[in-house]
């Protein structure tokens, strides 16, 4: 689920740059002052971005390969390039809100198609496109400044990683992902080629831009429209924010074990899930295990379809469970996930949805951990205890839909919620392991 809101382009969101910002200002003070001075990109564009690509590849450690096409976008040529080119649809949007209304996270009247075109609109501060090979700043203004050359920095940084590691070929492009696919690891590489990009980004303010600019830089980021970004339903913020927060996080911590060594090793031996992303001691051995769930078309019927099935991952799953539980009691709840399977299915007719979700644990105590939380979670959803209790663990819940949460010997969980009881019944006939 996380990986699906990854569209189009690679986004920079300007509030990142806060992020990297923090750690430069208040170390700047004991950092060499730059050898020489990169030309302003109103004196000389394209000799500035030499410069800066120049820098970029040492402090990188990866040599530039080849020319990449680079220009400069104004944000109407943006979003035009947006609208025309964006590889998703108006139905895969509003099946993508109808995924995020299951799991509670996003009102169903939600129009996200033209919400993503104005976020991105709003947020890209520059791209590049494995694809196309084509790499783009946007100028805000006719006198590009600090803004400009911090975000060359980091969108460069992908042009070495796609020549040296093949963006493309780890997963990393515009096309959506399949209705039956695991978008977790994609969105596992996805932080670590953002993590990487992010903390080269540090580095290059660090090295080369004196308290002025960074002054300057916070005062652009500062004086960003953000009112489409803060209107946004929370699951986009912390989807979009994610691989640039936790994935530098993760690669700050390989850097400080090998440097960039260490970085361009993990291109090699991939992080396989956001569980790998937030705690760094799990990768790379701590691999998922693999989930499957039966097909319920059948037993629903034709007038149901499937609108997505994939893995939540420990990241979505906080996102679920963060609808209704503190956030520390989140994070630990969904500590421990060893892997999951989803799916939704709809019926048009009736607006009603079936959520199947099976989680596996790293442990027993973490099992029970989880299915002690999720029975606070659905206490909070439907605002009463469970309406039956078979044993101590499978209970059901009823209200405007029906929920049953049940735990197996192997300390699997399954959480299935339905329109009714009769429907909920027949679904769970799917599971007798539960």
């Amino acid at each position: 689920m996380t990986h699906r809101l990854m569209l189009a382009r690679v986004i920079l969101a300007l509030s990142i740059l806060t992020l990297c910002l923090a750690g430069c200002a208040f170390v700047k003070e004991w950092s060499q002052p730059a050898p020489t001075a990169v030309p302003t990109l109103a004196q000389d564009p394209l000799e500035a971005m030499q410069v800066i690509e120049e820098r970029v590849s040492e402090l990188r450690g990866l040599e530039t390969l080849k020319p990449v096409t680079k220009a400069f976008l104004t944000p109407e040529e943006l979003r035009q390039r947006l609208e025309e080119d964006m590889d998703y649809t108006a139905q895969e949007a509003r099946d993508d809100v109808l995924l995020y209304a299951t799991f509670d996270l996003m009102s169903r009247d939600v129009d996200l198609y033209s919400l993503l075109i104005d976020l991105q609109t709003e947020q890209i501060a520059g791209f590049y496109d494995p694809e196309t090979k084509e790499m783009y700043v946007i100028k805000s203004s006719e006198i590009p400044g600090a803004l400009e050359r911090s975000t060359f920095s980091h969108e460069y940084t992908h042009v070495l990683q796609d020549q040296h590691f093949d963006l493309e070929a780890l997963g990393f492009t515009d096309e959506a992902p399949e209705k039956d696919s695991d978008s977790e690891q994609d969105f596992a590489v996805r932080c670590l080629v953002e993590g990487d990009a992010s903390l080269l980004q540090q580095q290059y303010m660090l090295q080369y831009f004196e308290m002025a600019e960074l002054q300057e830089l916070l005062d652009q980021v500062q004086a960003t429209d953000s009112s489409v970004l803060d209107s946004t339903p929370a699951v986009i913020q912390e989807s979009l924010f994610f691989p640039y927060e936790a994935g530098l996080v993760f690669v700050n911590a390989l850097y400080s074990e090998g440097g960039w060594d260490a970085v361009d090793a993990a291109y090699d031996d991939l992080p396989r899930s956001t569980e790998q992303i937030l705690h760094r001691e799990r990768y790379p051995d701590d691999v998922p295990v693999e989930v499957t769930l039966p097909p319920l078309t059948d037993t629903l019927g034709s007038d149901w379809r499937l609108v997505d099935q994939d893995v939540l991952g420990e990241f979505g799953l906080q996102l679920y469970l963060g609808v209704q539980l503190s956030q520390a009691d989140t994070e630990a709840a969904a500590e421990g996930w060893g892997g999951d399977r989803y799916a939704v299915y709809w019926r048009e007719d009736e607006s009603g949805f079936v959520l199947a979700l099976r989680l596996v644990w790293d442990t027993p105590v973490d099992a029970v951990e989880f299915f002690t939380s999720y029975v606070e979670f659905a206490e909070a959803r439907f605002g009463a205890g469970p309406a039956r209790t078979e044993g101590e663990h499978r209970l059901w819940w009823s209200g405007q839909d029906v929920m049953l949460l049940a735990q197996n010997e192997q300390d699997e969980t399954l959480v299935l919620i339905a329109p009714d009881q009769a429907m909920l019944e027949v679904v769970y006939t799917l599971f007798p392991e539960f």
